[in-house]
């Protein structure tokens, strides 16, 4: 089990600096973090959600995702 936690906000305009954040940390951690998404459904993507995801799992990264739906 981790015994940190990483949380974060993405819309569609911050994933690409988001997946480089998750990689940099993965990559220079001395130890294993989960991470915890928030987003909207309005402003993210399908598709972006699913690249993010596909991410996390590639780098074996445990996560959450938030819905906030700000409307």
């Amino acid at each position: 089990m981790p015994n940190q936690t990483v949380i974060s906000a993405v819309d569609d305009n911050y994933v690409l600096p988001l997946l480089v954040m998750i990689h940099s940390a993965k990559k220079n951690s001395k130890s294993d973090f989960q991470f915890v998404l928030g987003y909207d459904p309005a402003s993210l993507s399908t598709a972006n959600l699913e690249l993010i995801e596909e991410c996390l799992t590639f780098l074996k990264v445990p996560f959450s995702k938030l819905n906030l739906n700000l409307e």
